[in-house]
């Protein structure tokens, strides 16, 4: 089995079942439980998964304990100085051959015009440092990562690695502080539900872009709101979703990984979140905008009620929200 759990008879663990497998998990990694006969849902409470930061390191200069604040060499090491010899620093170990453990970026998020991946032993995840080369900035850096997928392992490495590219003056922890959050992905994974069972509505829903196999159905669903000033009613997929849906157990197997619940149906609904919050308080003030949206499950039944269901979804999503209630 793909999840390995030390003893499925224990109080603390839970069995789903359905046509395909049996997954056991930790109460801990629950939210709540859909019910259904002869197949429940579960969903899983949910987790961080991308997180955004932009870095001035302000504070960071300020307690360095040199004055004035000089290098080695005797020159004045203001900040942009200490900004542009980082930069350049990424820049050297990315071009090396024997450096391994950073890539140019294939992510290029603007106005910053310097990407790099850095490449962790530890961890999937592949944290992506996007520089502002020019001085003059006050947010300089910006970084992004999968903090779910990251862990501590890999948390540990990245600090490990930035010492050993950014130099001795500023460690990775002190530029934490006073970087604002400005973005925050939440997701939620249902187990046991089909994606094409699930629908998910908001009041200032524009766009509905859904990506099918002509076999298997829907894999991808994003859900985009108008942006102001908008005149073309043309949407791009590849432009950020406010909220996205889509098989999890498809997207693993894509990467050749095994999947997380074997057979089982997985899917994760993925809420995109801008915030202008802390670090540090993350875990108090933030306040995720799921509860703004209508999210719901068709086809609990294996019964006419269940196609009845599944044909109303289907007409929602082909002729709108409106006429097809």
């Amino acid at each position: 089995m793909p999840v390995k759990l030390t003893n499925y008879l224990e109080p603390e663990y839970k069995t789903l079942c359905c046509n395909t497998t049996a997954v056991s998990l930790h109460l801990n990694k629950i939210s709540h439980w859909i019910p259904g006969s002869p197949s429940p849902g579960v969903v899983l409470k949910p987790i961080i998964d991308t997180l955004s930061l932009t870095i001035s390191a302000e504070k960071a200069y300020a307690a360095l304990p040199i004055t004035p604040k000089k290098a080695g060499t005797g020159e004045v090491l203001d900040r942009d100085l200490w900004w542009n010899t980082v930069v350049h620093r990424f820049e050297a170990a990315a071009k090396s051959a024997d450096e391994v453990h950073l890539g140019s970026g294939s992510r290029r998020p603007r106005p910053y015009d310097r990407h790099f991946d850095m490449i962790l032993e530890s961890s999937r995840a592949k944290p992506l440092f996007s520089f502002r080369s020019k001085p003059g900035h006050k947010r300089r850096l910006r970084l992004e990562t999968n903090i779910h997928t990251l862990g501590l392992k890999g948390l540990e490495e990245l600090e490990a690695r930035w010492a050993q590219l950014a130099g001795p003056f500023v460690p990775f922890r002190a530029l934490l502080p006073d970087a604002p959050v400005t973005r925050v992905d939440v997701a939620v994974d249902f187990l046991n539900v089909s994606l094409a069972n699930v629908f998910a509505h908001h009041p200032k829903l524009w766009k509905l872009w859904c990506c099918s196999d002509p076999d298997t159905g829907a894999q991808t669903l994003l859900h985009f709101f108008k942006p102001p000033g908008k005149k073309s009613e043309h949407q791009s997929f590849k432009k950020p979703a406010e909220l996205s849906i889509y098989d999890k157990r498809v997207e693993q197997l894509s990467r050749d990984t095994e999947p997380e619940y074997g057979d089982l149906p997985h899917t994760r609904i993925e809420l995109r979140q801008n915030t202008q919050t802390f670090l540090q308080n993350l875990g108090k003030s933030f306040q995720t905008k799921l509860v703004e949206w209508s999210i719901v499950r068709a086809g609990l039944e294996d019964t006419a009620e269940q196609a009845a269901q599944r044909r109303a979804l289907d007409s929602i999503r082909v002729r709108g929200y409106p006429d097809a209630r």
